[in-house]
Order: C-alpha cells, then structure tokens, then sequence
C-alpha cells in the first residue's frame, strides 16, 4: 500500500468510515486467517482470531493515525489473540488432568452416587430455566457443537452476541449449582463439553 492510499485510509479509519474498515477488512482477512492457522492448527479458533483481531482493530482506530504500519499492527493484535488462545488451551488441559486425578481417588461410596445421567438430567433442568434466546445459543453451541459463527448465521446474529449469550449462560448455571455437591463435576461438563 503506497503512502498516500494508507494515509487516506488512517483517516478514514479514525473517522469511523465503515466502509473504509470493511474494504481494509476485505482484504487482510484471508492472509491472517492463514497466519492464525499456522499458530493454531485449527480453522474455527483462526476464525475467533481474525474476527477477535479485527473487532480489537475498530476498538482502536481512533490511534491508527500514530501507527506506522497497519498491516503489521494487525498481524500483531492476532499473533497476541492466538497466543492468548493457546495459553486458554493449555489451562483447560491443565484444569482436565487435575480434575481426573482428583477425582481418580474417589471413594465408592460417592462413585455410586454420580450417575451420568442423574447428572445430565440435573443441567438439563437448570438449562430449561435460561432465557429462551440465551438457551437455543447454549444448547446450538454445547449440545448441538456448532461453532460461534456457525449460529450466528442460524441466528442471524452477531459472533459477540453468541458469546455474549454462551458466557452468561456458564455464568448463570454455575451460579445455580454452586452450593450442588456434585459441583466440580457439573462445572467441568458444562465448561467443556
């Protein structure tokens, strides 16, 4: 991009030009959906990422004018997201061997108690009592495995909205089944599953 064209656009962009944004987004989404693949391996996470980069890019524009070069502050706003979802990765892996070691030493009294389904029939009952909006976005995602743009599209609906409606709806379950005794395990099979 020569210096005028980018110049034009740090000043369209500052001015909140959508269209400016959406003919910039055009055309770097698919070079940092490839970039964020080569990072993280995997095409519905390299999406969360470009679309993560992006929306962080229009959060900001009002600096592009002190940024030198915008396509590198975007390929760095991404290389930063994945990382981010790498270490998240790496947590939830962490956060699974700790649950399976603690739980490996459960005594039979209470392994008798914990019936999969007993269990599922419970954060069945608790997800019957979400909004509806926010019970359709969490059954499309968790039951359904539908990705976020996936129903957003369904939906007609933004990305941010569905993970809007999927974070309050963790939020909201493991509210209710805080003081549950089987909390720990309801926790990891709404979180992770």
């Amino acid at each position: 991009m020569n210096m005028d064209r980018e110049k034009v656009l740090k000043m369209q962009l500052a001015k909140g030009d959508e269209t400016a944004f959406s003919d910039f987004y055009n055309q770097h989404w698919e070079h940092l959906f490839k970039y964020a693949i080569g990072i993280l391996s995997n095409k519905e996470e390299a999406a969360d990422v470009v679309q993560e980069t992006f929306i962080a890019f229009w959060d900001a524009r009002h600096l592009v004018r002190e940024i030198a070069n915008l396509q590198a502050y975007l390929y760095v706003i991404a290389r930063n997201k994945a990382f981010k979802y790498l270490r998240s990765s790496l947590k939830k892996h962490e956060v699974l061997e700790r649950f399976v070691r603690f739980y490996a030493d459960v005594d039979e009294q209470t392994e008798h108690k914990v019936d999969t389904n007993d269990l599922s029939t419970v954060i069945d009952a608790e997800i019957s009592r979400l909004p509806e909006k926010m019970r359709q976005i969490f059954i499309m995602s968790r039951k359904e495995h539908l990705s976020h743009n996936e129903i957003a599209e369904k939906l007609q609906i933004s990305d941010l909205t569905v993970k809007k409606q999927i974070s309050n709806a963790l939020k909201y379950l493991r509210l209710r089944m805080a003081n549950d005794i089987f909390y720990p395990l309801i926790f990891f099979f709404i979180n992770f599953f």
